[in-house]
């Protein structure tokens, strides 16, 4: 009996060690490397690479930015770019704000003439995006700049605005911030508006650099909120965005036409000769974060 048994396995020995052999080699091939796992579902460019390495405790703290430049480059003009406007308060953060300075340029469409008459000035500015936790309307100012601010300047955004601007607001406005949206603020400062009525000579209006001399330009903030806030993208160099102007003078009278005859005109804004700022300020008083920031002995709360 043993013998036939014996016979009968030398029989098939031979397959019986190919079929266990390849179950070997077929569950070793269904081994999958720690790299190549997933990697099927992702896309070019895009593979993890798994490795082992020591691990070590690292010790790490909180420093505060050191401030970068966001002014407009000459050499790099760019049309998309949106500035931030507005403030917020928390108990994690504290308070954070951020303001906006811009230049506006001349255009050969305002012509200076004798009996000059303004109507009103407007300022128009294009919200791309807001993200608001406000309840009431806040309120949006806007000075004028008294010191010249230049194109082929680098500008960052600790910009320090004090004794900059005029001591009023030439505009003030409240309003809910929303996407996609223009706001106008008219301007009723008497002293800005009689710069177009009275301008120490007519030429300024036709040279860039003269212009910008004469009216360096415009700060624009919001008022300080006790809680919650906002924050909007502004598009400085939207076509929406600009300063215009409804003016009489005999230039724009009509022979045909009794009395005045007033016009719109536009003063751009744009990204090729308009320099901009974004300003950022930061306020860490009473909260956990300032008693870890740029504090390298500092202990997780």
């Amino acid at each position: 009996m043993k013998s036939m048994l014996w016979d009968h396995l030398l029989k098939f020995r031979f397959p019986f060690f190919l079929l266990l052999a390849l179950i070997v080699l077929g569950g070793y091939a269904c081994r999958t490397d720690e790299n190549e796992l997933g990697r099927d579902l992702l896309p070019p460019g895009d593979n993890i690479f798994v490795f082992y390495d020591a691990l070590d405790d690292i010790l790490t703290y909180p420093v505060a930015r050191i401030p970068y430049s966001i002014s407009e480059n000459r050499y790099n003009p760019q049309s998309t770019r949106l500035f931030l406007l507005g403030n917020k308060r928390d108990t994690l953060s504290g308070f954070s704000k951020a303001d906006i300075v811009t230049q506006f340029n001349p255009t050969s469409g305002f012509v200076f003439g004798p009996n000059m008459r303004v109507d009103s000035v407007v300022l128009y500015l294009y919200f791309n995006e807001s993200i608001a936790d406000i309840i009431k309307p806040v309120n949006i100012k806007v000075y004028e700049l008294t010191e010249r601010i230049y194109m082929d300047s680098v500008y960052y955004t600790d910009f320090d605005i004090t004794g900059k601007i005029s001591p009023e607001p030439i505009a003030e406005k409240k309003i809910i911030p929303a996407d996609s949206t223009v706001f106008e603020f008219v301007i009723e400062s008497a002293e800005f508006i009689n710069k177009f009525i009275n301008p120490p000579n007519d030429t300024l209006f036709y040279s860039d650099s003269l212009f910008k001399d004469y009216f360096n330009g415009l700060y624009i903030t919001s008022e300080d909120l006790p809680e919650g806030g906002f924050f909007s993208k502004v598009h400085l160099s939207n076509n929406n965005t600009k300063l215009s102007i409804k003016y009489a003078n005999d230039s724009t009278a009509i022979d045909t036409l009794p009395g005045y005859n007033y016009v719109w005109r536009t003063f751009s804004i744009n990204e090729y000769s308009s320099q901009k700022i974004n300003i950022f300020k930061h306020d860490f008083s009473g909260t956990t974060f300032e008693t870890i920031l740029n504090n390298p002995d500092s202990k997780s709360p």
